[in-house]
């Protein structure tokens, strides 16, 4: 009889590991898709010799949206932040998140280091929310990548993507369509965070 009152626990058990199980499954391999972005040959942070792609950013801007492990926000915080009257950007929303390269020219308070200068494989990704204050419109990433062929001459490999993945500004533009608001005054190495949000 008490083999029989156990069952539905067993039961709910059994569903809970394999639900546990299938999880990490996933997560793991989204994380393998994304690493021919964020490693080199060697698995050491950097990045590949492969060309970098829309695709490939995209799937780094939406796997560290839903789990931003191993990245810093910009003023160490995921809180939203309105848009600025500097942003080329229309969504009154935003928060910017900084790969694990990137984040080490932030100082203590999540603000980007006077006069830094990204080194190669910093990748910064941009979320472009709605008025809903959770629905990600749009993605803007740039990565440092001096020998990508789609590299501007600061070696930076730019993009933006519609929450769905749909391209709006290519990496093939070679962030024509980016530099020129980027290299207002007061940028840092063309990140306009500290002079959009300076406290």
């Amino acid at each position: 009889m008490s083999q029989i009152r156990h069952q539905p626990l067993l039961k709910a058990t059994l569903l809970f590991v394999s639900i546990v199980v299938l999880c990490v499954a996933c997560s793991q391999r989204e994380s393998s898709e994304v690493a021919p972005v964020l490693t080199n040959s060697g698995g050491q942070s950097g990045v590949s010799s492969t060309p970098i792609t829309d695709a490939a950013l995209y799937d780094s801007a939406r796997t560290s949206a839903q789990a931003p492990v191993g990245y810093a926000w910009y003023n160490c915080t995921s809180a939203l932040l309105n848009r600025s009257s500097l942003s080329g950007h229309g969504a009154p929303f935003l928060r910017t998140r900084y790969n694990s390269i990137a984040s080490k020219q932030l100082d203590s308070t999540g603000k980007v280091k006077a006069n830094a200068i990204f080194p190669e494989g910093s990748l910064i990704i941009k979320d472009l929310i709605v008025a809903d204050r959770t629905t990600i419109s749009l993605y803007a990433a740039m990565i440092k990548k001096k020998d990508d062929p789609n590299a501007d001459r600061f070696g930076w490999v730019w993009t933006e993507l519609f929450g769905n993945g749909n391209v709006l500004i290519s990496v093939s533009g070679k962030g024509a369509a980016c530099t020129g608001c980027h290299s207002q005054s007061g940028n840092i190495d063309l990140t306009l965070m500290n002079v959009s949000f300076p406290k």
